[in-house]
C-alpha cells in the first residue's frame, strides 16, 4: 500500500517536472536577426546600432522599443548577442522557478497548462507578450504565499522592461496594477503594501531609465514620444487587408470575459488569473488588429496562453470544464482564422508545439559565437542590394547623413555615417509633435550634412511629404538637391546658407469632406492647414480598435488625380499642395517650385471619413524661399 501510494506521489512528480521542462524549452526563441533590406529589419537594425552609438535615446532617437528592444530583437552589435541570451536564460529561469513555486500538488493541472500552452505557441504566441504571462505567474505564486516581497520583486523586475517595449511596459503595469489591488483585497494586505508595490515598479524603471538614457529629460522626451507614436498607430498605420476578423477577435474578449465571470462566481479566487491578464488582453487585442495582418496571431496566441492559467491554479473539476469550454472556443476561432488566411500550417504549429523551436533556440544560446558568425555571414550576403550607386557613395563621402523614410540598411551596406530620425523611422512621425521634432532635426547645428530619399511612398500608398509638412517645410529651405546620374535616390545637401519657406495666411474657408475644393492660384509654393477633428464616436473608435485609411486626392489642371493615404493629425501643421511631387524623380522641382501641371482642387475621400467632423476649418497659405533668421548670424 505504502509502495503504491510512495509510487504514484513519484509518478506526479516526474509528470510535474516533466511538464516544467517541456515549457522551459519550448518557450525559449530561436529568433536573431540577419540584416537585409526591408522597412522591419530597418527599425531592427536602427534600435541595435543606435543603442551602441553616441546617439542617446529621447534626445536623438525614439521609437517604441527603446534603449533595451534589443534584447527582444537582437542583431550582432556590440554584445547585444550575449546580452539577449542572458536575457532569456534569465527570463526562462524565473519562469521555471514560478512555475515550481506553484507546482505542489497541481501535477494535473501543470499537465493541463503545458498541453494549452504549447497550443498557444503554435499558434502565435509570443516571447514578448510571454513576459506578461510570467509577470501573472510570478504574482500568483507570490499571493498564493501571502508574499508582499514576492510582489514587489515582480513589480521591480517588471519596471525596467518598460524600455525595451513600451506597450509591453503598459501591459507589465497592468498586471502590476492588478496584483497590487490582489494584495490588498485577497490578501488583506495594508495599504502601505499596496502603494509599495507600485513605488517599486516606478522606481526600478527610473533608476534604469536614468542609467542608460543619461537624464530624466531624456527620458521625458522618450516617453513622450514614444506616447504620441503608441497614440496615433490606431490611424495612421491601421490596415485594412479587404476583409476582416473582428468579429472572431471580438468573440475572444467576450468568451474571456465570460469565462472570467463564470469562474468568479464558482471560487473568486479561480478568476484571478485572468482579472490579472484583463489589461493586456485589451492591449494585445490592438496590437493584433490595428494592422490586421499576420499580426492577429499574436492576439490569438496570447488569449490561449492566458486562459491556459486557469487550468493550473483551478482547484475543482466545475472550474477546469469551464476553462476548457472557453479554450475549445478561443483555439478554434484562431486556428479557422489563422488556417483560412495561411497564417498556420500544421508544418510550423507542430515544430513551435513541439518544442524543436526551443530547442534550436537553446542550441543557438550555447553556442553565441557561431550563432554570430552565421548571423554576418547572411548579413554579408544579403545586404547588397542596399549597396548605394558609387556617385551615391562619393558625393556623401565621409558626411553624416539622415536615411529617410526607412531603409536604414543602407547604412550598413555603405558603410555610411548616418544620423537617426528622431522617430528611428520617418514614416512613425504621424503626429504633429512628431512632424514637428522631426522638422527641428534639420535645424541644428548638428543637422546632417546630407539626406538620402529612397522613395516617396510610406506605408499603404502614404507620401512622406504630405504625411511631414513642417519637416518638408524645413528640408527645402535648407537643402539642396545633388546632381547625380543615378536615378533611384535623391540626395539632398546642406544648404551652405540656409533658407526658410515663409509662411503666410491667404485666406481660410471650410472644407466638406467628400467634396471637392478650389485650390486657389498663388505664386511659389501652396499648403493646406486642415483641422480634422475626431467625432466621439471616432474618439471612441481609436481608443477601442482603428479609425481605416483616409485620402487626399489632388486634381491637377490636365485632369489627372493624384490619391493618397492622408494622416489627418498631421495636417494641422500646412500640407503642401502646390507644387507637388508625384514620384521621386518629381522631388527635386520642390526646390524651385513651378507651376507645372498644377493641382486645382482637392478632395478627403475614404472610409475614415465617418468618424471626423463634417466641415473642416481649412486655411490656405502661400510661401517662397527667403533667407533664414539663423543665416544672418552666421
Amino acid at each position: 500500500m505504502n509502495v503504491d501510494a510512495g509510487s504514484v506521489v513519484v509518478a506526479r512528480r516526474v509528470v510535474s517536472t516533466l511538464a516544467i521542462a517541456y515549457l522551459a524549452v519550448a518557450v525559449f526563441p530561436a529568433a536573431y536577426y540577419a540584416l537585409h533590406p526591408g522597412l522591419d529589419i530597418s527599425w531592427v537594425y536602427g534600435l541595435n546600432h543606435f543603442v551602441n552609438s553616441p546617439f542617446q535615446f529621447g534626445r536623438d532617437v525614439n521609437f517604441t522599443y527603446g534603449p533595451l528592444g534589443f534584447v527582444l530583437y537582437p542583431a550582432n552589435f556590440g554584445n547585444d548577442v550575449l546580452f539577449s541570451i542572458l536575457f532569456r536564460v534569465t527570463i526562462t529561469v524565473f519562469f521555471v522557478v514560478s512555475l515550481a513555486m506553484l507546482a505542489p500538488g497541481r501535477w494535473l493541472g501543470l499537465l493541463l497548462f503545458s498541453t494549452a500552452y504549447g497550443v498557444a505557441l503554435g499558434i502565435g504566441h509570443t516571447f514578448d507578450f510571454h513576459l506578461l504571462v510570467l509577470a501573472a505567474l510570478a504574482v500568483l505564486a507570490a499571493i498564493e504565499r501571502r508574499s508582499l516581497l514576492g510582489i514587489v520583486l515582480v513589480a521591480a523586475f517588471s519596471g525596467p522592461l518598460w524600455l525595451a517595449k513600451f506597450s509591453l511596459g503598459m501591459g507589465l503595469a497592468a498586471v502590476v496594477l492588478a496584483g497590487s489591488v490582489a494584495w490588498r483585497w485577497v490578501c488583506r494586505g495594508d495599504l502601505s503594501g499596496t502603494l509599495g508595490i507600485l513605488l517599486a515598479h516606478l522606481a526600478s524603471f527610473l533608476f534604469v531609465a536614468w542609467l542608460l538614457l543619461g537624464s530624466l529629460s531624456n527620458l521625458w522626451l522618450w516617453l513622450r514620444a514614444s506616447y504620441e507614436i503608441a497614440g496615433g498607430y490606431s490611424v495612421a498605420l491601421s490596415y485594412d487587408p479587404g476583409w476582416t476578423d473582428q468579429r472572431k477577435g471580438v468573440a475572444i474578449c467576450a468568451v474571456y470575459l465570460i469565462c472570467l465571470a463564470a469562474l468568479w462566481r464558482l471560487r473568486h479566487r479561480a478568476a484571478l488569473p485572468l482579472a490579472l491578464l484583463a489589461g493586456p488582453l485589451f492591449l494585445v487585442f490592438k496590437a493584433g488588429f490595428v494592422r490586421e495582418d499576420a499580426h492577429v496571431m499574436s492576439f490569438f496566441g496570447f488569449a490561449t496562453a492566458a486562459l491556459a492559467i486557469p487550468l493550473l491554479m483551478g482547484t475543482s473539476t466545475r472550474e477546469r470544464m469551464v476553462t476548457v469550454a472557453a479554450l475549445i472556443l478561443v483555439v478554434g476561432l484562431g486556428i479557422r482564422a489563422a488556417r483560412y488566411r495561411s497564417y498556420l500550417s500544421a508544418a510550423s504549429f507542430a515544430q513551435v508545439a513541439s518544442g524543436r523551436l526551443g530547442i534550436l533556440g537553446l542550441e543557438k544560446a550555447l553556442h553565441n559565437r557561431t550563432t554570430r558568425q552565421e548571423l554576418d555571414a547572411i548579413t554579408v550576403a544579403s545586404i547588397g542590394p542596399d549597396r548605394l550607386p558609387d556617385d551615391v557613395r562619393r558625393a556623401i563621402g565621409a558626411g553624416t547623413v539622415l536615411i529617410t523614410p526607412w531603409e536604414l540598411v543602407h547604412c550598413l551596406a555603405s558603410e555610411l555615417n548616418c544620423v537617426p530620425p528622431p522617430t528611428l523611422q520617418e514614416y512613425s512621425a504621424y503626429t504633429p509633435y512628431l512632424d514637428a521634432i522631426t522638422a527641428a532635426r534639420f535645424e541644428a547645428p548638428e543637422s546632417p550634412d546630407f539626406v538620402l530619399v529612397h522613395t516617396l511612398v510610406s506605408t499603404e500608398n502614404r507620401h512622406i511629404v504630405i504625411d511631414g509638412p513642417l519637416t518638408w517645410r524645413n528640408l527645402i529651405g535648407r537643402y539642396e538637391p545633388v546632381r547625380l546620374t543615378s536615378r533611384e535616390f535623391v540626395l539632398l545637401r546642406r544648404r551652405a546658407s540656409p533658407l526658410t519657406v515663409e509662411a503666410v495666411p491667404l485666406s481660410m474657408e471650410r472644407l466638406l469632406l467628400d467634396d471637392w475644393i478650389p485650390v486657389p492660384r498663388a505664386p511659389g509654393f501652396l499648403f493646406a492647414e486642415m483641422r480634422f477633428e475626431l467625432s466621439w464616436l471616432g474618439k471612441l473608435v481609436k481608443l477601442l480598435h482603428r479609425i481605416p485609411a483616409g485620402h487626399i486626392e489632388l486634381r491637377r489642371a490636365s485632369g489627372a488625380i493624384e490619391r493618397r493615404r492622408l494622416v489627418f493629425e498631421t495636417s494641422i501643421n500646412g500640407v503642401l499642395v502646390q507644387p507637388f511631387a508625384e514620384d521621386l524623380a518629381g522631388l527635386p522641382a520642390l526646390f524651385d517650385p513651378q507651376e507645372g501641371d498644377r493641382v486645382v482642387a482637392l478632395r478627403i475621400v475614404g472610409r475614415a471619413t465617418r468618424y471626423y467632423s463634417r466641415s473642416v476649418p481649412l486655411r490656405w497659405l502661400t510661401g517662397s524661399l527667403g533667407a533664414s533668421p539663423s543665416a544672418s548670424h552666421q
